[in-house]
């Protein structure tokens, strides 16, 4: 491939290339770059959680997922520092079965109360307040950990793409 510290071909480069920059993350314009992901917060105004959901979906997006602790951690610090009390829609629910979260722009329903999947529930949810709460989000009052909410409340979001 290399001749004295040379590169014989631009194929050689280009090889060289792709692997450098295989794990780089480019972020679109308006998206923010946390760890390896790329994140909108709220990009149209509050909404209620499916309609938060559809517009993350028609900008090439989801509702985020939230699949480790230091993803959590990521998050949580960048909502707190954006306006610390507001609430914001996070894309689990249980609306197809009651108590089964499901994170919702996966193919595999997931029970997230009892899976070995990380979690971020606020102690004591989610608790399904009042029979309507079925829809997750990041708690402001609970130190942004997860809490199951009213779904037609209107509130901020983060849209997660890769």
């Amino acid at each position: 491939m290399a001749r004295d510290g040379l590169l014989e071909s631009t194929t050689d480069f280009l090889t060289l290339f792709e692997e450098s920059t295989a794990n780089v993350v480019i972020c679109d314009a308006g998206w923010v770059k946390l760890g390896n992901t790329c994140y909108k917060f709220t990009p149209d105004g509050p909404k209620h959680w499916t309609t938060a959901k559809t517009f993350c979906n028609s900008i090439g997006g989801y509702l985020a997922i939230i699949e480790t602790s230091e993803e959590d951690e990521l998050l949580k610090s960048y909502v707190a520092n954006i306006v610390p009390s507001k609430d914001y829609w996070i894309g689990g629910s249980d609306l197809a079965t009651e108590g089964v979260f499901i994170w919702e722009n996966t193919s595999v329903t997931v029970n997230l109360p009892t899976s070995t999947l990380f979690q971020g529930w606020a102690l004591g949810r989610p608790d399904n307040n009042n029979n309507n709460q079925h829809c997750m989000m990041l708690a402001y009052q609970l130190d942004f950990k997860w809490n199951d909410a009213k779904c037609d409340h209107p509130r901020d979001y983060v849209c997660e793409k890769n």
